[in-house]
């Protein structure tokens, strides 16, 4: 198997579902300390279907550092079933999901993992149905991570039908999170000051 390949841009091809289940069988078989650090699967026409193909890979790979499955239909579906692969990652810092169909079901799934992640650095959801419920767990997990340092979302807020003061509220969430990026990010420097002063 090819240990010395770093990266693999795979975007805007016609993979599907079957195209990702074989990239990752290649992945699951890279259970070396070296290998493939970034996949980009980004436009592919890949559902929720290739999900469980990705699970298994992430759970046993100890190298990929970004996986991007922007613009293709993952769904909220995807996410629960990706999201036991995410949690067992010990390398995944960078995970992109710009356009995915994801509302806050999948935000929350989501949510879940970002509180238990000691290693994710970013995290693109951007171009997703995510409103108060989904804005409310990412803060919420967010107000726990300490490595998350970029998280992108819409600015925009999303209608909500049933809630009168629903801008307000998403506004306030997303305050709330660029906060607590902003301490994460704060707190890296700071950690990057010790390391400095102890040489």
């Amino acid at each position: 198997y090819n240990h010395s390949l770093s990266l693999l841009d795979l975007r805007n091809n016609h993979l599907q579902d079957v195209g990702v289940g074989h990239v990752c069988d290649g992945l699951f078989e890279q259970n070396l300390d070296k290998g493939l650090r970034t996949l980009v699967l980004w436009n592919n026409q890949v559902t929720y279907q290739a999900m469980a193909s990705l699970n298994r890979a992430l759970g046993s790979t100890k190298c990929l550092e970004t996986l991007n499955l922007g613009h293709n239909n993952v769904t909220n579906e995807g996410i629960h079933i990706l999201k036991d692969g995410l949690l067992k990652s010990k390398s995944l810092m960078r995970l992109g999901l710009q356009s995915t169909r994801l509302t806050c079901e999948g935000a929350v799934a989501l949510a879940e993992y970002v509180a238990d992640s000691g290693h994710l650095l970013r995290l693109d959801l951007r171009e997703n149905e995510i409103k108060t419920a989904g804005l409310m767990a990412l803060s919420l997990a967010l107000k726990v991570n300490e490595s998350v340092t970029r998280m992108d979302i819409d600015k925009d807020t999303k209608k909500e039908s049933g809630m009168k003061d629903y801008a307000d509220q998403q506004r306030r969430l997303q305050q709330d999170i660029r906060g607590f990026l902003e301490r994460n990010q704060q707190r890296v420097l700071q950690r990057e000051e010790e390391e400095r002063q102890r040489l």
